[in-house]
């Protein structure tokens, strides 16, 4: 019987990289770019050969990819969001804007030519270039501040912000790279989620859930936890040892009805910037409360709180129409009104102040702006709730004002009296 030879296995072929012209044009304009974007001559970039270059090409960054971290749980249409934010950021410029350098080329060209010359320097040693050692020198000195990817770290978390509430779920993210094929490396932003830290506590003699207020981290699995000094909080106090600061459900409740305007992202900051920046101001029944801002330091309210232990708790939102609180106080001296007054005309609500014509009720507008209220006039409306219907029209606000006399005082009385005389 024949010998039949059996046929060799044909080897796999390698992956093979082709450097087109155009894609060897493009990366050698980027790189030029980012050397003029860290302060070197962009002419620099031809001490390295051809063949160097070459090298540097073969592996190719992709674009910035958005996951969830393994064990994690995100929704799918939060996970959309963030990747089409992430997408139309990429295309933004990096840096010095007049260089024209997208952050997409930043984080695909410009991550290789850094890898690149660092690995270099670690190969060559002392025999490297003097512009191979300052180059990779300045990169070590910003991976320890994660310059080089905290824009793009900060603008995602600046996303998840937006749809993390400090009752359900909080947000974070972090940066990773991964192999994606044998010459293809992609970063990846790893979407993090964590539960809400919740607690009960005693007021008025019942129990009462609030929530830790803390963000999505960068880089790390553990929120971070928002914590005031005592001695900040506590006229007179000099004890510096932080409390950590609860959000009553109702106080968020509260918000969301009286601030009904605002999209849960702008509440979220608000409540944010009030609690990181701790201002304190006395109410008109003595009680010390907490300042309410936005991210323009407008002031929208007050928060009352209660202290226990090492735990700070908000317990609801005050508006500034409250007759307990100074501008509240001042309107209601002015108009001669009371508190049922204005929950009737929802004066109580920021869509009030964003949707009645001032102009046609004149003695209101001049009470608003001697109260310090007309700057509530002045907060847009968001885009998506901005023609909801008003529960008192113009008309019978107009008409409620026209009604109301201000108490005559003892000099209005005498000055009447001299008129008659004259």
């Amino acid at each position: 019987m024949a010998n039949r030879k059996k046929k060799k296995t044909p080897p796999k072929p390698r992956f093979i990289h082709v450097v087109t012209k155009s894609f060897f044009d493009q990366y050698s304009l980027s790189a030029r770019k980012l050397l003029q974007q860290f302060g070197f001559d962009p002419d620099l970039f031809d001490q390295f050969s051809k063949k160097q270059k070459l090298k540097m090409m073969m592996v190719q960054m992709l674009p910035p990819k958005v996951s969830v971290k393994y064990g994690h749980s995100v929704p799918r249409q939060y996970v959309n969001y963030i990747k089409l934010e992430v997408h139309n950021y990429l295309k933004g410029y990096f840096g010095d804007a007049s260089l024209k350098m997208t952050y997409e080329e930043f984080v695909t060209t410009g991550l290789s030519f850094i890898s690149y010359v660092t690995r270099l320097n670690d190969k060559q040693g002392d025999i490297a270039s003097e512009f191979v050692r300052n180059f990779s020198t300045l990169i070590a000195e910003l991976e320890k501040e994660d310059y080089l990817i905290v824009s793009l770290l900060e603008f995602v978390q600046n996303q998840l912000f937006e749809i993390s509430k400090i009752n359900i779920r909080l947000y974070g993210v972090m940066w990773g790279f991964e192999i994606e094929s044998p010459k293809s490396v992609a970063g990846h932003l790893y979407l993090t989620a964590a539960a809400p830290e919740c607690v009960n506590f005693t007021w008025h003699n019942k129990v009462r859930p609030a929530y830790r207020l803390g963000n999505g981290n960068l880089n790390e699995l553990t929120p971070f936890w928002v914590t005031v000094p005592r001695n900040s909080v506590v006229p007179g106090s000099f004890d510096e040892s932080p409390l950590n600061i609860y959000v009553q459900n109702h106080a968020l409740m509260r918000i969301k009805e009286r601030l009904d305007t605002l999209i849960p992202y702008n509440r979220n900051a608000a409540i944010m910037f009030s609690l990181l920046d701790f201002k304190i101001v006395k109410a008109k029944t003595g009680r010390i409360l907490c300042t309410f801002i936005d991210a323009k330091n407008q002031l929208l309210g007050y928060l009352p709180f209660t202290i226990e232990g090492d735990k700070l708790f908000v317990l609801s939102f005050i508006p500034l129409s409250c007759p307990t609180v100074p501008e509240g106080s001042r309107l209601c001296k002015i108009l001669n009104i009371t508190k049922e007054d204005m929950e009737f005309l929802g004066m109580d609500k920021l869509s009030f102040y964003q949707n009645t014509d001032f102009d046609a009720i004149p003695n209101l507008k001049a009470a608003l702006i001697e109260a310090g209220l007309w700057h509530l006039t002045e907060i847009e409306p968001e885009e998506t709730i901005k023609d909801r219907p008003l529960v008192k029209s113009t008309g019978v606000i107009a008409k409620f004002f026209q009604e109301i006399k201000p108490e005559s005082n003892n000099e209005d009385i005498l000055s009447e009296v001299a008129k008659m005389y004259d």
